[in-house]
């Protein structure tokens, strides 16, 4: 009696246990909405508008960052997805000088991202992400030196971001991400200079490299 009442509850659990498959279903699909939440780390790019570093030009920099991001993917089709997001991130350098002092530079950046994703599914657990994105992102730096503190202008960039990703499932509604890119980027920066007065102008094309790691809520 025992070892049927074991059986049918070993059967009843796997009959449920299939029903919860069925109605979770494929991660990606036509109609599906994830919003992924989660650390981003990304480089900024600034310019040093107030000759600190060298000279009298406004020199870019390349910086990396971490920080928060977030986006919603829409499934447009079983195997496209759109999805639009932004992300924010801080980052500092310290200087340490034996008689000018000590400085501090901080960085912090934003930027907003439209994509179109390619989406995969391995099974009902696991699916896989890949697509271009057009991303514009605006950066700045602040130098603090001794009790002085002062601001560079902002640097912009506009850049075609690629990025490849790994969704798995943790839940009905509740996944695990991470994800690799990297990003052709081309970055301006203006400002006006009162000695001598004149319209001054930096710009630079590079490439660099993108991470994340988040949790997706799926809808």
């Amino acid at each position: 009696m025992k070892k049927v009442m074991v059986m049918v509850l070993v059967v009843g659990m796997l009959l449920v246990a299939s029903v919860a498959s069925a109605q979770m279903g494929p991660i990606f699909g036509k109609g599906k909405v994830q919003l992924t939440v989660g650390l981003t780390q990304f480089t900024a790019h600034t310019a040093d508008t107030l000759a600190f570093g060298s000279g009298s030009s406004p020199a870019i920099s390349d910086n990396g960052l971490l920080g928060f991001g977030a986006d919603v993917r829409y499934g447009l089709s079983n195997h496209w997805a759109a999805a639009v997001g932004g992300f924010f991130g801080f980052g500092s350098d310290k200087i340490e000088a034996s008689a000018s002092g000590d400085a501090k530079i901080s960085y912090s950046a934003f930027g907003i991202r439209l994509g179109l994703d390619h989406t995969t599914n391995l099974n009902d657990e696991t699916g896989i992400y890949w697509g271009p994105g057009f991303e514009f992102a605006s950066a700045k730096s602040k130098v603090q030196f001794g009790t002085s503190e002062d601001d560079n202008d902002r640097a912009t960039s506009l850049s075609l971001h690629s990025r490849l990703g790994v969704i798995h499932r943790m839940g009905d509604h509740f996944t695990l991400s991470g994800g690799l890119g990297n990003k052709w980027s081309y970055v301006k920066s203006s400002y006006d200079r009162t000695a001598p007065v004149e319209k001054v102008t930096a710009s630079r094309w590079v490439s660099s490299p993108t991470g994340t790691a988040s949790i997706v809520f799926m809808f």
